[in-house]
């Protein structure tokens, strides 16, 4: 192993809420997949809304990306 190469993908948890922002959360996601992390993301129904007025997508359409896991937000 190199030193700085980690050994496995890196992985994170973004959760998109109510507060506005949907589009940094979007730019966000796309940075961790481009460098090789995997995204667990958690959508709040407020947060889906916020998705939708600020960037014109759904979660689903946000977590069709590879490496993104949209989780299910009655099972957090």
């Amino acid at each position: 192993m190199e030193w700085g190469v980690p050994s496995c993908m890196p992985e994170a948890v973004v959760a998109l809420t109510g507060a506005s922002g949907a589009q940094y959360c979007v730019r966000l996601i796309e940075a961790l997949v481009d460098y090789g992390w995997t995204v667990n993301l958690i959508v709040t129904s407020t947060g889906a809304i916020n998705l939708d007025l600020e960037c014109g997508i759904t979660p689903s359409e946000l977590a069709a990306r590879d490496g993104v896991n949209l989780e299910d937000n009655q099972n957090l």
